[in-house]
């Protein structure tokens, strides 16, 4: 089981972060100050260190620095949790080298799904070669006799108890293949895991079995529509069970490269607001973290514009008035950069609305959005926009591999023509060479018979002169 480190001085977020990571299928080992997260790092090693910046016996970046320059720890995460919002404490931490920062109060969800695309992903791409697969189900006893079958059979198993946990799961380790039981607990049920991760573009290709114990001829209707790749019932032989897994693991289409490292529409979000209220911001702040969505304060467009240069973001929530930078020109300036263009941006305000909304799309705004109270329709649009990015990124995907594949084809023609070409050159040069040789012999020949004549007549003459 992957190893954290959690090194924070408050009590309270010691225990939560060790209650939601041990629930999630880590160990933690905690620590209170920078000296005992040393002595913690010399006894054991670690999968991800969360780290505060904040503690009472010194700097968390500081301790930050010394992780990445020693040999044996410089290759492990280091989250930053912490409570230095401000955009200048995030960049510092950030230079420094750690490899996410989340900012306090955090969203534990969040804390955990970004946990687990830092260490679960790579550990298991890195030190296991066969094939993955995902377990959901809420009976431990039916989960812990189904994962020792399939690790008989030479499979690496995860397991989740939860559709919820299912889902982040199969965010950060992308398995080879899903089961998952159509009974759930929450409100989320084998049906519906299946339905969202077929919606979703990094994940639509893992093939999914739904297991249940009922007996309805409906509930598979229900579990193919959803798109399920098999249906089984818990009451059937594990060689079945392997020999369908085996079946959809070879029968399964697969992704692309890009497609298969992509982004995942479930995973955790990154989302950068910009305002010159710091009221709003709290309040938008309020709103998104309680969405599950990590959330970036910034003051002022050249804040913002810093703060894109060293941490990539999955939206970008901006206000038209501001002082120095103004919204529009903020709006100018990400979408002229090569590297942000591509990111959407909601213009907030609270102008006049068709005055506003014409300006902000003019700026190259992706969204226009009024400020108010009600922050339902925020939410809305922003899910609109992160799916609106999700589907443009697989048709730029798609469309790159058909130029590629097209470019690929071009080639290859040029090739065979040009092969096609020498070679008719050398046959061409081969008969020229055979012409010559026999205009060279003709030639030869035709002159060696006077020659001979003349030699001859010479010989009698020397040979019959007197005195000779």
């Amino acid at each position: 089981m992957p190893g954290i480190l959690i090194v924070d001085d408050s009590l309270t977020v010691r225990m939560d972060l060790q209650e939601a990571f041990e629930s999630a299928g880590f160990t933690t080992t905690l620590c209170e100050t920078v000296s005992a997260a040393r002595e913690a790092m010399a006894r054991s090693a670690f999968s991800l260190i969360v780290l505060d910046v904040l503690l009472p016996d010194g700097d968390g970046v500081d301790l930050l620095r010394e992780i990445k320059t020693a040999p044996a720890t410089a290759t492990i995460p280091v989250m930053l949790l912490t409570t230095e919002a401000e955009v200048h404490d995030r960049m510092r931490g950030l230079q420094t080298g750690a490899d996410d920062y989340v900012g306090k109060p955090y969203e534990t969800a969040y804390v955990i799904g970004r946990a687990r695309q830092l260490v679960g992903r790579a550990e298991h791409e890195l030190t296991n070669s066969t094939a993955t697969l995902l377990v959901i189900d809420d009976s431990a006893t039916f989960r812990e006799s189904l994962a020792s079958v399939l690790k008989a059979a030479g499979y690496t198993v995860v397991t989740a108890e939860t559709g919820e946990e299912g889902l982040r799961t199969a965010v950060a380790l992308r398995p080879q293949a899903i089961i998952v039981d159509g009974t759930l607990p929450g409100g989320i049920d084998g049906a519906t895991v299946i339905r969202r991760l077929k919606q979703d573009v990094a994940l639509r290709h893992t093939p999914c079995l739904l297991l249940t114990a009922s007996e309805e001829r409906e509930d598979e209707l229900r579990a193919l529509e959803a798109g399920a790749d098999g249906y089984l019932r818990k009451e059937a032989d594990a060689n079945v069970l392997l020999a369908r897994i085996t079946a959809a693991l070879r029968s399964a289409s697969t992704p692309s490269m890009a497609v298969s490292h992509s982004s995942s529409l479930l995973g955790p979000k990154r989302i950068l607001a910009v305002d010159d209220s710091l009221t709003y911001l709290n309040e938008v702040s309020d709103e998104l973290r309680a969405e599950g969505y990590d959330v970036i304060l910034a003051r002022s467009g050249q804040e913002a514009i810093e703060l894109l240069e060293i941490q990539p973001v999955d939206c970008i929530l901006l206000d038209v008035l501001m002082p120095g930078l103004s919204g529009h020109d903020t709006c100018r300036r990400i979408k002229g950069t090569s590297a942000w263009k591509e990111i959407p941006l909601l213009m907030l305000t609270s102008l006049d609305e068709r005055q506003a909304m014409v300006e902000g799309i003019n700026a190259g705004a992706d969204d226009y959005i009024p400020k108010s109270g009600d922050f339902e329709v925020l939410r809305a649009r922003l899910r609109s926009q992160l799916r609106r990015k999700q589907y443009e990124d697989e048709n730029r995907r798609v469309r790159q591999e058909l130029l590629n594949k097209e470019i690929e084809a071009t080639q290859a023609r040029a090739a065979q023509e040009i092969a096609e070409a020498r070679a008719a050159l050398t046959m061409e040069l081969v008969r020229k060479n055979k012409e010559l040789e026999a205009f060279s012999y003709s030639v030869s020949h035709d002159l060696r018979a006077p020659l001979r004549s003349i030699n001859g007549l010479a010989s009698y003459f020397l040979n019959n002169t007197p005195g000779s």
